[in-house]
């Protein structure tokens, strides 16, 4: 691996680590559905806040901006696997609707 790589890497973890996200979540996308031909994920590239936990009026399996689920059957196939959760994180999150909850929860908590 790279040392770029490298830096992508820690940078993604850290900056992901420092969302104040109270339950367990992971970074995962829309899946849209699973081509019939190839079985290649068709998903979307904004890389979101997926609640694995239930966290006040969110349920778990809902993406903390509110993103539309638009395949429930994939979207629980794929995104919903907790053995991921930490290699998840190696991706920054890019979702600025998600990223806007968790500076308002950051704000909300008094963390500076």
């Amino acid at each position: 691996m790279s040392a770029l790589r490298l830096m992508k890497l820690a940078e993604a973890i850290r900056f992901n680590e420092s969302l104040p996200i109270p339950v367990k979540w992971k970074r995962a996308t829309v899946v849209n559905g699973i081509a019939k031909k190839t079985g290649a994920i068709i998903g979307g590239k904004i890389g979101h806040i997926l609640l694995m936990e239930d966290m006040g009026d969110k349920k778990r399996g809902e993406f903390l901006c509110g993103a539309e689920i638009k395949n429930p059957f994939a979207h629980q196939m794929l995104n919903m696997s907790e053995r991921n959760i930490d290699s998840s994180k190696q991706e920054r999150v890019t979702c600025r609707k998600c990223l806007a909850v968790a500076e308002r929860m950051k704000r909300k908590n008094g963390a500076a």
